[in-house]
Parts: structure tokens; C-alpha cells; sequence
């Protein structure tokens, strides 16, 4: 059985993460900045100060790159008989078919997947208003999944 109607649920982080993460960029463009001050000065002076400088500038480019990509291009989608988790770069498939069970934790607002031969756990982040569409995805597909909602303190 295909699902035709695909859900994508984009993450939504706190506004505690998104100013950590702001203040590390800015963090980092100064010392981006400075590396390349340094290059420049030294270019001719100290060489392996300077690939240094080089270095860690190509570093900042690389981190800024996945910081970008975890700040705006993450979500959950549902996607024939897939679960697809995008966090920036990183992209898992797990197929709805084997999931087992679904533990929505009220308190932290996660859920926690248990699915596969092994009984292998993932934990996401639904926004509250998104939950029981979200269970309706997965189970339109997979309606043997055990649905439970439970404390920290219950698990």
C-alpha cells in the first residue's frame, strides 16, 4: 500500500538553540577574519602559519555550511513507505513498515521510535500541534504501530 499524501514537518528549534548557534557564527566570523588577517600578513613570513590560517578559515566555511544547513533545511516527510530525517546534511530512511512503536513524551515533546529486527531506537521532535497527524502518516502505512504518550519519568 503506497501513501500518496506525503507529510513533511519542518523542525522548529528554541530560540535558546538558535541564539547559541548565532552567537558561534558571529564567533566565528571574527576569527575567520582574523586567520585571514594573519594569512595575509604572513604570507610571505611564516608558512606553515599561514596554511594554518588558511586552514581554519576553510573550517568556518565547512561549519557555517552545516550550521546553515541545520538551521533551514531540516525536516521529517513521509515519503511512500519511508520516514526520511533531514538534519542539514544528514538524511536516514527508515521504513514505516518496521516500526514497532511510538512513545510521544509529553514533557520533552519527542517522540521515540523503536523499529527494525534489532529494535533499534530514534528519538524526533514533533511539535505538539503536528503530533496526531504525524502518528496518522505513519500508521496510514503501518497500522500495527503501538502508540503510547508518556512522562520522562514513565519510560
Amino acid at each position: 500500500m503506497e501513501n500518496v499524501n506525503s507529510l513533511k514537518i519542518k523542525i522548529k528549534f528554541t530560540s535558546l538553540i538558535k541564539t547559541f548557534l548565532f552567537i558561534a557564527f558571529l564567533v566565528g566570523i571574527f576569527c575567520t577574519g582574523y586567520s585571514l588577517y594573519t594569512a595575509y600578513r604572513l604570507i610571505s613570513d611564516d608558512i606553515a602559519r599561514l596554511l594554518a590560517s588558511v586552514f581554519s578559515t576553510l573550517l568556518f566555511i565547512f561549519l557555517t555550511v552545516l550550521l546553515f544547513g541545520i538551521l533551514f533545511f531540516s525536516y521529517y516527510v513521509t515519503e511512500g513507505k519511508f520516514l526520511i530525517t533531514k538534519l542539514g546534511l544528514v538524511k536516514i530512511k527508515i521504513e514505516i513498515p518496521s516500526i514497532t512503536a511510538a512513545v510521544y513524551v509529553t514533557d520533552k515533546k519527542k517522540f521515540i521510535l523503536t523499529y527494525g529486527r534489532k529494535k533499534e531506537c530514534t528519538v524526533i521532535m514533533i511539535p505538539e500541534d503536528k503530533q496526531d497527524e504525524f502518528m496518522a502518516a505513519l500508521r496510514e502505512i503501518n497500522p500495527k504501530i503501538i502508540y503510547d504518550k508518556k512522562t520522562a519519568e514513565n519510560i
